[in-house]
């Protein structure tokens, strides 16, 4: 974003008119332009840049391509959460694992896990997502009760097997 940008802009200078080096440590799980990254940062693409795809994951990613042609923004955002719903929902009910969703923006990482909750919650399949009467259910409302847990959106989704976070 901006801030990174500014970031980068700024200290790239400093390098030029100081002669100082600095040393950038870049990662990213979702970066697909890490070259144009690279290039930005003034890296070596030979020597300081390195790309790390999916089969050094122990768990590996799976990336879908949904078309959406909705121009409206309150109707395009509300279709993305429908189809994060119905894809979240197939995958958990397909192979039993956690998923993790990106989202666009900081705000929506609690929006979209509310969002979810409230669906699994209206069709009544909350349990295929954790167990009512199990250790993780307890240990989830016992975390969540906690006043170690300032983040009011994590308190409200952690209960029903959903959490957020974002970088910011």
């Amino acid at each position: 974003g901006p801030v990174l940008e500014s970031i980068i802009a700024r200290t790239v200078r400093r390098v030029e008119s100081t002669s100082e080096m600095v040393r950038f440590v870049g990662l990213s799980a979702t970066l697909p332009n890490y070259e144009d990254i690279a290039t930005l940062l003034r890296v070596k693409a030979d020597r300081g840049m390195f790309y790390f795809d999916g089969t050094y994951r122990p768990c590996p990613l799976q990336l879908q391509y949904i078309g959406v042609t909705v121009k409206k923004a309150l109707q395009k955002h509300q279709l993305y959460n429908e189809l994060c719903y119905e894809k979240v929902k197939a995958s958990v009910a397909e192979s039993k694992q956690q998923v993790l969703v990106f989202v666009h923006t900081r705000k929506e990482t609690a929006k979209t896990a509310k969002y979810l909750r409230d669906s699994f919650v209206q069709e009544d399949l909350l349990s295929t997502v954790v167990k009512d009467a199990s250790a993780s259910k307890e240990i989830l409302v016992s975390e969540a009760a906690s006043e170690e847990l300032v983040d009011q959106d994590l308190r409200d989704v952690l209960p029903f097997g959903f959490a957020c976070h974002h970088a910011g």
